[in-house]
């Protein structure tokens, strides 16, 4: 049995990084849909300001819903502006994104730590939702309370979850239908989500809302959404991820037009490859006159009304929007980031591709390309298909994961991931929500069944190992601080597999949607009397440089068939690793982990080439990635298989 070093923080995948498989909220709340807009500062717009909106294809529209503003007489609300506005908004057919915020002075200014006030508040929430109810509005509760100067005088994570329980509570007296998010933080403030989920609000929640503003370009977004769902996963539900306030400045010392036009392009694409259904770009218009503000040039509007080159941007965005909805993130090619798209009509699939070093727009490959893009994507294998990255790249990359608070490391296997976390010293959490069977393999040898929740175990800084019971994997996560980064991978697969022996009807394989993958492939075979063996190969031959191993999910088939691999090295020598049985005669079929070593160590046999104590000579290629072997051949003999995905470990 082989021990692979196996580090990784959630994969990025388009149900992302597990982002779309969200615990369902109950019934009578529908899923939010995919929704791209702006923020407004307005309850009565200037003249001609909706038809500009509708003219960019606004979806939605965030803006604050002030108490101030509206409990003007204690204890009684006056909502006719907002009546104005959601009226106008209606007719422009834009959702209102509202915000339940900020103080008042009849019980308390800035931050409610005052439970008086706290009660108040809730009661002027449940009001607002009762008067509004039925016109698809999402209530968020508050804005950036994790910062100054929107939560005085200094920011309070438990008086925040104590004004969010009791706000939820009364809005789900007076609309149990009501979408309700939060916390809507200013960018991804670990520590304070840590505490919001650890209270149990996730629960209460609808959907998480986070503003991902970052110095760089959008791209980097990526392992922050990764890094959000694992921490959702670790308390228990996963919930839609809403960004919520997003964007740049065009200030003097800022971005410049082009660029905010492409990082809005960019932000919204990545944002639907990472199903996060709303998407809010800060700001519509430009709040101020000066240039040397940075507040004053967040727009995709000039305080005149005049268009800036980000809403053409938009423009083009939500006009693409309209024909092809974002499938996923592709491996990114040649440095460039590429998305599949489908289009929302016909099977027809489309490219959206990008340099991310560049301030061009992203490109849309046009459909006369169906064709070829449909041979080249159409048999990806997705949901866990990951590249772990090397040790080197990822510590450097990771420096905001550390603390007791963050996951230290995930492997994902299949659609439920296999965590282990590090939560104070010196015990180590195993939270195990994936469909196998899992074993702690103690110090002295021996063996404990992980439950299907958590456990929590004792232990210095060294992370336990775990072994997955009738795989050849064994988990071994490594040292403190050795940690790594996980980034999408889908190889194309060669589909025309071949059978030694026997004629090639007697062989088929297709790619399917599944049920346990995104896409699996239904690999069938028979075999007549005499020694007969079938195999597939990815359509890509070569094997990654410094890949210490490849891990293919197979679903065995109970044939007792054995299942092998073969690979060559520069000299052309082949070397034959065996695998295992693809489960005894009359087993229950099921999903496991085969781990290929390509180290040497545990080859079974080898041919041709330049022998050498050595081993493999780099660069690898693969003979033969899998083959199933006849158990008997003296009785012909059929099955099938399915294979979920491939991933190398470095």
């Amino acid at each position: 049995m082989m021990a692979m070093t196996l580090w990784t923080l959630g994969t990025v995948t388009g149900a992302f990084l597990g982002i779309g498989a969200t615990t369902p909220a109950p019934a009578e709340r529908p899923p939010f849909p995919t929704e791209f807009g702006v923020n407004i500062h307005f309850t009565q717009p200037a003249p001609g300001e909706m038809d500009l909106l509708k003219k960019m294809g606004c979806q939605v529209v965030r803006m604050d819903f002030a108490w101030s503003t509206i409990e003007t007489e204690k204890g009684k609300y006056n909502f006719r502006a907002y009546d104005g506005l959601v009226a106008e908004l209606e007719r422009a057919k834009i959702r209102p994104y509202f915000i339940l915020d900020y103080g008042n002075a009849y019980y308390q200014k800035g931050g409610l730590t005052d439970p008086l006030a706290q009660d108040a508040f809730a009661r002027f929430a449940g009001e607002a939702v009762k008067h509004f109810r039925g016109k698809g509005i999402i209530w968020e509760i508050w804005n950036e309370p994790n910062i100054l100067p929107f939560w005085t005088p200094k920011p309070d994570v438990q008086a925040y979850i104590q004004l969010a329980k009791k706000t939820v509570r009364q809005i789900r007296k007076s609309d149990p239908s009501a979408w309700v998010v939060g916390p809507a933080t200013s960018g991804f403030d670990w520590e304070f989500l840590e505490a919001v989920f650890a209270s149990g609000l996730l629960e209460d929640f609808d959907a998480v809302s986070v503003h991902p503003y970052r110095p760089g370009s959008p791209e980097s977004v990526w392992e922050d959404y990764a890094k959000l769902d694992s921490m959702m996963e670790f308390f228990g539900r996963r919930r839609p991820i809403l960004s919520g306030e997003w964007g740049y400045s065009t200030f003097r010392r800022g971005v410049s037009e082009k660029r905010q036009a492409s990082y809005l392009m960019r932000m919204w694409a990545l944002n639907a490859a990472a199903k996060v259904p709303i998407s809010i770009f800060y700001d519509w218009r430009d709040d101020g006159p000066s240039d040397d503000e940075n507040e004053h040039r967040f727009g995709v509007i000039r305080q005149n009304s005049e268009p800036k080159p980000s809403f053409s941007a938009a423009q083009r965005w939500l006009e693409m929007m309209g024909k092809w909805r974002v499938a996923r993130r592709l491996e990114d090619d040649k440095g460039r980031v590429t998305l599949l798209l489908e289009s929302k009509t016909s099977d027809a699939l489309s490219t959206l591709s990008w340099d991310p070093n560049s301030d061009e727009l992203p490109v849309l490959k046009d459909q006369s390309g169906t064709a070829d893009i449909r041979k080249k994507f159409a048999n990806y294998l997705s949901n866990g298909d990951v590249r772990v990255s090397n040790q080197a790249a990822a510590i450097a990359g990771l420096k905001a994961f550390a603390g007791d608070y963050a996951p230290r490391v995930q492997a994902s296997y299949g659609p439920v991931p296999l965590s282990l976390w590090k939560k104070g010293t010196p015990a180590w959490t195993i939270l195990n929500r994936s469909s196998l069977d899992v074993n702690l393999v103690q110090k002295d040898g021996t063996r404990v069944a992980i439950p299907k929740q958590s456990m929590e175990i004792a232990g210095g800084e060294a992370p336990p190992q775990l072994e997955v019971p009738g795989s050849n994997l064994r988990i071994d996560f490594g040292s403190a601080g050795a940690w790594a980064t996980v980034y999408p991978e889908r190889r194309p697969w060669n589909v025309v597999p071949y059978v030694e022996n026997a004629p090639r009807a007697a062989q088929s394989l297709e790619f399917q949607k599944g049920s346990d993958f995104e896409w699996e492939m239904v690999w069938s075979y028979t075999f007549g009397q005499g020694w007969q063996y079938a195999g597939i190969d990815p359509a890509d031959l070569n094997i990654p440089e410094r890949a210490k191993a490849a891990l293919i999910w197979v679903r065995t088939d109970g044939s007792g068939n054995y299942l092998r691999s073969r690979f060559m090295d520069s000299t052309r020598r082949v070397f034959q690793v065996n695998l295992g049985t693809l489960g005894e005669p009359g087993a229950v079929p099921r999903w496991l982990p085969i781990l290929i070593p390509l180290d040497g160590k545990e080859v079974a046999a080898s041919w041709g080439g330049n022998e050498s104590n050595l081993g493999p000579r780099g660069p690898l290629k693969w003979a033969h990635m899998l083959l199933i072997d006849s158990l008997n051949r003296q009785v012909p003999r059929s099955g099938t298989v399915k294979i979920g995905s491939i991933s190398y470990l470095f």
